[in-house]
């Protein structure tokens, strides 16, 4: 299948310290609605199932927010980052959650190069490998990537992940979205969590792959 050039789409991810999913999508642009099994509205899992085909076993049961397959709106080119871009979308991102924080009266997240590594390595292995997934092609959740990672002398973990095609402003409309949904957001403004990073990566395709790593270290 040939997906027309006025195709947006969002999906969203969050692992909490105890393991839970959301999916969300925020406002009216596109309207949103809600893919589960058994429930596909004008085709949309054959749609998604193209864009992941054998990727994520995952994708026809967990719910998934896709906006309407004839949603009228406007399509933005995304053409292929420049090497400087990446890198200022995941601080992007990361100023504009500290500032959702400090409206809630929140201490601020620090940023971490060591877990900027894992968030990276996990968006990079997405966008490579076109699926969306807490879980890696090689089988590891966020924890097990952390310790692999060196990162072992942790007490809580988290992450968030997001992937988006045709948005003008990803790092903007990604914590937006995360604000918007209730599992997402309590990872965001969980009150003790002390350092974070995002990670972002750029498929072939143009398509946006964010992740998101929250950690308390022992």
């Amino acid at each position: 299948m040939k997906l027309r050039s006025s195709f947006l789409l969002i999906l969203l991810l969050a692992v909490a310290p105890i393991a839970s999913f959301a999916q969300n999508n925020a406002g009216a642009r596109p309207q949103p609605i809600l893919v589960t099994q058994g429930n596909d509205p004008g085709g949309l899992m054959e749609d998604l199932n193209e864009i992941f085909k054998g990727a994520d076993d995952e994708l026809p049961t967990r719910p998934r927010i896709v906006p309407e397959k004839n949603a009228k709106h406007d399509y933005v080119y995304t053409p292929p980052p420049k090497p400087e871009t990446i890198p200022t979308l995941e601080h992007e991102a990361f100023k504009l959650i500290n500032a959702r924080r400090a409206v809630q009266g929140l201490p601020q997240l620090i940023w971490s190069d060591e877990v900027a590594k894992v968030a990276r390595a996990h968006s990079q292995n997405m966008a490579g490998y076109k699926f969306f997934s807490h879980q890696g092609q090689d089988g590891l959740m966020v924890n097990g990537r952390a310790d692999q990672a060196g990162l072992n002398k942790w007490r809580s973990i988290g992450e968030n992940i997001a992937f988006m095609r045709g948005y003008e402003h990803p790092a903007e409309f990604a914590v937006e979205c995360w604000m918007e949904s209730v599992s997402h957001r309590n990872n965001l403004l969980r009150a003790d969590w002390k350092e974070s990073a995002i990670g972002v990566a750029q498929a072939s395709d143009g398509s946006y792959y964010f992740t998101q790593v929250f950690l308390i270290r022992r």
